[in-house]
């Protein structure tokens, strides 16, 4: 699997001819349509996806463009955040995740790392920051087998942890005594597996300090994730002075017989948290670290919490195949109806009531087949295009801003990538 790099277009002075982006951009034809089906009032539209992403999913900037394409011809309101699920196998899997970044107005959390730049960029198509690509909804319970994890609460999980993504976490820390300033990292907008800071959607775990040199996973699961004050701060929902310090475990050394319950290797930081019934005790130092050392590594955060937004729209989408009939999206939607009205609510909880996502989607009645309706440019001009090598097109905007093109973080799994392995999240 060939890894797809951030791309984060500058300034029109590093672009190509808009005459030669608006060919190649006319040229990509719109990944879904919206679907004829009638439902009853449900928090979601359904989308029919032509085979992109039931094919192999290469460009992020082509199916953004393409995904909100459609999305606009359902009539549905423009969100902030969009999250898709599909009812078919997504990029020839069933357990991969895609984050797609539209837009980042924040500063001082570390996304300049990742972007390029000062990490800011404004959205082609404003107000989306992101769309989440969530795979397919039937196939959650085995999904969660296959990883050993319980299947309550797995859905929410899943979209807990890509939405995460929206502010990383790529906060580095002060270079002292050695360390990484990437050190609470454990691969691209994933905290590491040893990181200690109250367990988190993004990773980590809560790790107890058994007093003898070794320490002890304490017991979560994906139903009960909740974000650190550490997150919550990088979110813009809480103050530098509601952080309490917290640690990394360095130079740990986990059981030889605890595997990765996902790719089965051992133990490391780019392992996700420990859902396992049975606590994992590692021999470790832990090093502690505060918000000013977070502070002092990447700047304050700006916007602060006073003036952050507490408050989020949200669309939900479910994608169905080409030529999926009646039966088989009425299957699919029996499935999303189960998980669909979680959403929001879980992000409330994981937040502890800080934040709030306001759905904005509504499937009340047959939306017009838009069929191979042509993709269409985005409201900011773009500067530059490039083929990928599976022949995927990709479009890129700008303006007096930089735009956001897409990062394609399949599941940000990026070490997993390298391995030619399938990405989890």
């Amino acid at each position: 699997m060939r890894r797809l790099l951030p791309s984060f277009p500058r300034s029109s002075r590093f672009g190509a001819p808009i005459a030669r982006v608006v060919a190649a951009a006319t040229a990509c034809v719109a990944m879904l349509a919206t679907s004829p089906v009638a439902a009853a009032s449900r928090p979601y539209i359904v989308l029919r996806d032509d085979g992109t992403l039931n094919g192999t999913v290469t460009s992020p900037s082509a199916t953004l463009a393409s995904v909100l394409n459609a999305y606009d011809a359902s009539g549905a309101t423009r969100p902030d955040v969009i999250s898709l699920w599909t009812a078919f196998p997504m990029n020839k899997n069933t357990i991969e995740t895609l984050f797609a970044p539209a837009s980042n107005d924040v500063r001082g959390i570390g996304l300049e790392n990742v972007y390029g730049g000062d990490g800011v960029g404004t959205s082609a198509y404003p107000p989306v920051r992101a769309l989440l690509l969530h795979n397919d909804v039937r196939a959650l319970d085995a999904r969660a087998a296959k990883e050993k994890l319980p299947a309550e609460g797995f859905a929410e999980y899943l979209f807990l942890l890509e939405l995460s993504h929206l502010w990383g976490p790529a906060a580095r820390v002060p270079k002292t005594d050695g360390g990484a300033q990437d050190a609470l990292i454990g691969f691209p907008f994933h905290w590491s597996f040893w990181m200690d800071a109250g367990g988190s959607p993004a990773g980590g775990n809560r790790w107890k300090d058994n007093g003898n040199g070794t320490f002890s996973t304490l017991p979560q699961s994906p139903s009960t994730v909740t974000f650190s004050m550490l997150d919550l701060y990088l979110m813009g929902l809480a103050d530098p002075s509601e952080v309490p310090p917290f640690g990394l475990l360095e130079n740990a050394v986990p059981p030889a017989d605890v595997e990765d319950s996902f790719t089965g290797r051992p133990l490391s930081k780019e392992s996700f948290p420990h859902f396992g019934t049975e606590p994992v005790t590692v021999t470790a130092t832990r090093r502690t670290f505060t918000v000013a050392d977070i502070i002092a590594a990447n700047g304050p955060r700006v916007p602060a919490r006073k003036d952050a937004p507490k408050a989020f729209t949200l669309g939900i989408v479910l994608s169905v195949a080409k030529n999926a009939s009646d039966e088989e999206i009425a299957a699919a939607q029996t499935a999303m109806d189960a998980v669909a009205p979680k959403l929001a609510p879980a992000f409330e909880r994981a937040t502890r009531g800080r934040g709030k996502l306001e759905v904005v989607t509504r499937s009340d009645a047959p939306t017009e087949d838009i069929g191979g309706r042509e993709w269409e440019a985005p409201p900011s001009p773009p500067t530059e295009a490039s083929t990928s090598d599976d022949g995927g097109c990709s479009a890129t905007g700008a303006s007096s801003a930089p735009a956001l093109g897409g990062l394609a973080l399949l599941g940000g799994a990026f070490a997993l990538l390298r391995r030619r392995r399938p990405s989890r999240r």
